[in-house]
């Protein structure tokens, strides 16, 4: 059976390492194809541009089978910038959510945040969030690939770091 006859709906998860691209299909919760690809760039360079490269390949790759499957990519935590932010009531409204976090990671790291994409977890009311912040051209170059290759980008978000955080 082709991915095109597996009945319902299918999501192409990637998640992106400094040395690996890994990626599965889904229909629903079951896993439908998987497929690893080296990334080349050194690691120690630091920057995400080899992670752009093995995106844009892997999706080229899968260009005819997979036309149009929504995508849900999580990225490495060596992208991202994470905080736990103090609960505040202004991450009770997407406007003000986005103008506290930006503030809050600015005065983290200066002023080159106020360009990052920031999202925070879900938390009760009162209760402290995660925080994460993505440079704004690492995620423009993962949504125009996307795009490029016919993918709806449904979800970029990291691989949240789980040391350090101790359930109450």
């Amino acid at each position: 059976m082709s991915h095109s006859e597996m009945p319902g709906r299918r999501t192409v998860c990637v998640a992106l390492a400094p040395e690996m691209l890994s990626a599965e299909v889904r229909s629903g919760e079951r896993i439908v194809g998987c497929s690893e690809i080296r990334i080349a760039e050194s690691p120690c360079r630091g920057g995400y541009d080899g992670a752009l490269v093995a995106f844009r390949a892997y999706l080229g790759r899968a260009h005819t089978t997979l036309r149009g499957v929504p995508l849900s990519v999580a990225i490495s935590a060596r992208w991202c910038h994470f905080s736990l932010l103090p609960w505040n009531d202004a991450l009770m409204y997407d406007d003000s959510a986005q103008r506290y976090l930006q503030a809050h990671f600015a005065a983290l790291h200066g002023q080159a945040a106020l360009g990052w994409v920031t999202s925070c977890a879900d938390a009760q009311y009162g209760q402290a969030r995660l925080a994460w912040a993505i440079e704004r051209e690492f995620m423009e170059g993962l949504q125009g690939i996307a795009q490029h290759y016919g993918h709806a980008c449904v979800a970029v978000e990291p691989i949240a770091p789980l040391t350090g955080f101790s359930s109450p």
